[in-house]
């Protein structure tokens, strides 16, 4: 056994299934996985081409993929329509709950969707304590790769946000209308607040999300130096909730560096958001790095 696979092992998680958990108390830029799909397929005509490749698949890992979790016909009956036979169906439905985009820039023009083994099983939270990756040097993107984006206790679930476009900060019952694309009731910290801190999250969710719509519309408008100061406030509110924003706090450090150089503010003044972006973009991984270099090149044109 290896390295790798001594971090995680393979547990029943109550009101979850089965799930994976921490061995050892593990640090943000741990590789948890780097692993290749069992299916890939294109997203556009997936439930065509998923059957012929799931035929295509040797034994053992036939039985990997029907060992994924299974919504269930009550949950998802669009397969009914599909085939008629029940492996096919179980099969189209564990494809739709468990796929992930390979590559989402839209540069690269992958329209793709693969099924992993492992990564599949990480649960998903909207508190993550990993996030998935691409890998850099893979040319068709499918390798992907998992990485720890906070610090994880032994014997801690690990879990990943399967709401990778969280730049919406969405509330509580925008993220339950989300989650029925996976066919789950997100059970996480998050969701299970109540009564005044269900208030405080959804308010300070709203909060930033109105600022961050509010910024696009002040620097379009000339006012720059307002859509800095409320780039600045969303960033202060972000870390309010820093568990639930990890994942998008270097944008909203390179977004306040943006701001600053169009107003001509000397670079060393925002040298720290600058090196925290690449610090954080660093340990998740080869596509948060790509966005931040992309973003520092644009920023070096103004």
């Amino acid at each position: 056994m290896t390295d790798v696979q001594m971090l995680y092992k393979l547990v029943d998680i109550p009101g979850k299934g089965q799930g994976l958990v921490a061995t050892k108390k593990l640090q943000p830029g741990t590789i948890i996985v780097t692993e290749k799909p069992l299916i890939v397929v294109d997203t556009v005509t997936a439930a065509r081409d998923v059957l012929p490749m799931f035929q295509s698949l040797p034994g053992d890992k036939k039985i990997a993929v029907l060992a994924l979790y299974d919504p269930g016909e009550k949950l998802n009956k669009k397969p009914n329509f599909l085939t008629e036979d029940e492996q096919k169906r179980k099969v189209l439905r564990i494809f739709e709950a468990n796929s992930i985009d390979l590559c989402s820039h839209s540069e690269f023009n992958i329209n793709k969707s693969g099924l992993y083994q492992t990564i599949s099983k990480f649960n998903h939270s909207c508190s993550p304590n990993v996030v998935w990756t691409w890998v850099k040097g893979d040319s068709n993107k499918s390798i992907k790769q998992v990485r720890v984006c906070r610090e994880i206790q032994a014997e801690e679930e690990i879990v990943a946000s399967y709401c990778l476009g969280n730049d919406q900060f969405p509330t509580r019952q925008d993220r339950r209308t989300a989650f029925r694309n996976w066919f789950f009731t997100c059970t996480c910290q998050v969701c299970g607040l109540t009564g005044e801190e269900l208030k405080k999250n959804d308010d300070a969710r709203l909060e930033i999300k109105k600022l961050h719509d509010l910024i696009v519309v002040q620097a379009s408008s000339g006012g720059v130096a307002q859509a800095l100061e409320s780039a600045k406030k969303k960033l202060k509110i972000m870390k309010t909730i820093k568990k639930e924003m990890i994942l998008e706090i270097p944008a909203a450090l390179l977004e306040c560096c943006e701001l600053a150089a169009h107003l001509h503010i000397p670079p060393d003044k925002t040298a720290e958001m600058k090196k925290k972006a690449e610090e954080m973009s660093t340990q998740f991984g080869d596509v948060h790095l790509y966005n931040y270099n992309k973003k520092c090149k644009k920023i070096a044109r103004i």
